[in-house]
């Protein structure tokens, strides 16, 4: 019989694909319980995040847990858990250090890359939208705003803080530690709304995670300078399992702009184009002490992809839809379609409506294949509207 592996996050579903290769059997806990989920693992739909995490996971079998996007804002909900079932994972006190944004920037620059200027407040700063303001509880580039002469906000309020925008290109650096050690496991690049021409397609809000492609190459200097902030990180916080590093690639600098101390949603796309279950290493990572080498990097390596595609409003799921996207998926094997809603409804522009992936040999002909199935979903849905007529 496999070990349980108890999940819990905003969205569960990358990860516990990744436990299920691993050998595990994974027991979720998200917002969505979507339906390529359950039909994976028992799969629990939390009503109020992060609270009711500590709730339902006494309904899980024994067993050690892990967390997923959005928890890391949370030590407090961390700690409760931690202290009834064994975490693999940061605890409580390493997410309070590694979420501060000014000592992230302290130990980027250690490591020998530049980092974004900082501040409390925003008076003093020009509302030209060469700062953004940001939420110090987020991720996804959820709560991210230009602070320009629109901006509403005030200029200085609790939980939040500014930081200088770096103009180039979103990318995140993957890695998985042991408590003193890391391995980068790759680089990928990310899709944003607002920023590039994918992020758009798929009509995620302005700043607003949309996807990542990956593998990809950055120049030798900042690959190296990436290393070693992994190792500072790792070294001076006592990073446990997978972790990643947002930054900006502006021509030959790496800007760090965030550290995520968890399952970070891009190690998917290295997990499908390099053949391995990052879940599996983080358990080796945190419970063995184990670091494998890197993933091979040779010339025969695939590429893969995925894009988040956001709902322009009004379109609609049904039983018969979640059905006929849930066919299009391979019986075995990685998902074509996924984070597939499983309860009816219909959907407000903004929100999430489902996962697209694919694979190729370079981030060029995946971009393309992305294009394509988000030109493709979107005639779907239109069809299924006039199917269904009005309501």
């Amino acid at each position: 019989m496999n070990e349980p592996l108890i999940i819990l996050g905003a969205s569960a579903r990358a990860a516990a694909y990744s436990a299920a290769r691993a050998g595990f059997a994974p027991w979720a806990a998200d917002l969505f319980a979507d339906a390529d989920l359950a039909r994976l693992c028992p799969v629990v739909r939390i009503e109020r995040y992060p609270c009711d995490f500590g709730k339902v996971v006494g309904q899980a079998p024994p067993g050690p847990w892990m967390y997923t996007g959005g928890l890391e804002n949370y030590p407090a909900v961390v700690e409760r858990i931690h202290a009834v079932r064994p975490l693999l994972g940061c605890a409580g006190a390493t997410l309070r250090r590694a979420r501060d944004p000014w000592a992230l920037a302290e130990l980027a620059r250690r490591a020998g890359l530049p980092a974004p200027e900082l501040a409390l407040a925003g008076a003093a700063l020009p509302r030209d939208g060469s700062w953004l303001r940001k939420a110090l509880r987020s991720s996804g580039g959820l709560h991210v705003r230009f602070w320009d002469a629109d901006h509403p906000a005030p200029a200085e309020r609790r939980g939040w803080y500014f930081q200088q925008r770096i103009l180039g290109d979103s990318h995140a650096a993957v890695f998985v530690a042991d408590g003193q050690r890391s391995v980068c496991l790759g680089i990928t690049r990310q899709f944003v709304g607002g920023d590039d021409e994918l992020g758009s397609a798929a009509g995620a809000p302005r700043f607003h995670y949309a996807g990542s492609v990956g593998p990809v190459s950055v120049p030798l200097p900042v690959q190296a300078a990436l290393a070693r902030l992994g190792e500072t990180l790792t070294a001076e916080w006592r990073l446990e399992g997978l972790f990643g590093v947002d930054f900006v690639l502006a021509g030959t600098d790496g800007w760090p702009l965030e550290l995520n101390p968890r399952f970070p949603a891009s190690v998917e796309v290295l997990e499908r184009a390099r053949g391995f279950s990052a879940v599996g290493w983080h358990v080796s990572a945190c419970r063995d002490r184990l670091l494998y080498p890197p993933p091979s990097d040779g010339s025969e390596r695939t590429c893969a992809g995925k894009v988040v595609l956001y709902a322009l409003g009004g379109e609609r799921m049904d039983e018969d839809g979640c059905a006929a996207l849930l066919a299009r998926n391979p019986q075995t094997g990685a998902p074509q379609i996924a984070d597939i809603p499983a309860e009816p409804g219909k959907f407000r522009q903004g929100e999430p409506l489902l996962t697209l992936l694919a694979e190729g040999n370079s981030p060029a002909m995946v971009t393309a294949q992305l294009t394509a199935r988000i030109a493709e979903l979107r005639s779907w849905y239109a069809v299924m509207a006039v199917a269904r007529g009005p309501g």
